[in-house]
């Protein structure tokens, strides 16, 4: 057994199961019936009544609010915020219009397929989740380079005064959105000393989302990594950043997602072989 400390002070093989285990909880979700691997379509709405792809119904957003019309001839329509089954939601009246707060992020479903209303940056887009995806049925795993004690990287942190928010951009081309960032980090890659962005309205929460120099060749365009509180009852707080959790977004699986893509600062020509790798398989060959 390697009873080596690592830079979060965890025994090494401790660290590897533990990291085993993540592994496998976050393939089980990606194959969840209705997780990331299942997106089959994104609309935009307007204030014109119109259909949506993959899903029944006349949809608009107008004054904040979404309006949807579903005919008495369309299959009975659910809603399931909570991922229950429709045997457990609450059936829509067919045959009139219906009005959600996008803020609320409902989720509707017909079948096997769900609609979900996102509010993003003032917009709102309708998403749709196909339990039947092609894509979830061949899933096995994500590729993720093996764990490595040398991945677990001690960091500086710098917290500013209060979180910023700052505009960013995301996978959906044209369409930015806002993201809190609490503090900076700055640590040695290589022969070069970087300061990232810290993502979150606290480093309790706290993300780097990055590119390095594997992001479109081995690895996918970016990918995100926890900043993780070490020695917490010393007093005397210390951080590192664990490359071996580094983890792609649902948009490196097919087209229909609007992640955050990293600020400009969170790069690095050092290539980061930690984590997981570009996937397999996607939906799109747009990466």
């Amino acid at each position: 057994m390697d009873t080596n400390l690592n830079a979060a002070g965890r025994t090494n093989a401790d660290a590897k199961k533990s990291w085993n285990n993540w592994r496998k909880e976050v393939d089980s979700a990606l194959s969840e019936p209705f997780g990331w691997l299942t997106l089959s379509a994104l609309t935009w709405l307007t204030k014109d009544p119109s259909p949506i792809d993959d899903f029944p119904g006349t949809w608009s957003f107008q004054d904040g609010v979404v309006h949807v019309h579903f005919s008495a001839s369309e299959p009975q329509i659910y809603r399931v915020d909570t991922g229950s089954s429709p045997a457990d939601a609450s059936p829509l009246p067919q045959g009139q219009r219906h009005t959600f707060d996008p803020r609320e992020s409902p989720t509707l479903q017909v079948a096997d397929k769900q609609a979900e209303i996102a509010l993003r940056n003032g917009q709102v887009c309708v998403r749709i989740r196909n339990k039947d995806s092609a894509l979830r049925a061949g899933f096995t795993a994500v590729p993720a380079w093996p764990w490595q004690a040398k991945w677990v990287i001690p960091v500086r942190y710098f917290p500013y005064p209060q979180a910023v928010t700052r505009d960013i951009f995301t996978a959906w081309r044209g369409l930015t959105n806002k993201m809190e960032f609490c503090g900076d980090v700055v640590f040695r890659l290589g022969d070069s000393e970087v300061r990232w962005a810290v993502s979150g309205s606290s480093i309790d929460e706290g993300r780097v989302i990055f590119r390095d120099g594997t992001s479109q060749s081995q690895a996918a365009p970016w990918r995100t990594a926890p900043v993780v509180e070490v020695d917490a009852d010393s007093g005397d707080p210390k951080y590192v950043i664990d490359f071996n959790y580094a983890q792609n977004f649902p948009a490196h699986y097919g087209p229909w997602a609007t992640c955050p893509r990293p600020v400009a600062e969170n790069y690095t020509e050092v290539e980061i072989t930690a984590g997981q790798k570009r996937p397999l398989i996607t939906q799109s060959q747009w990466l």
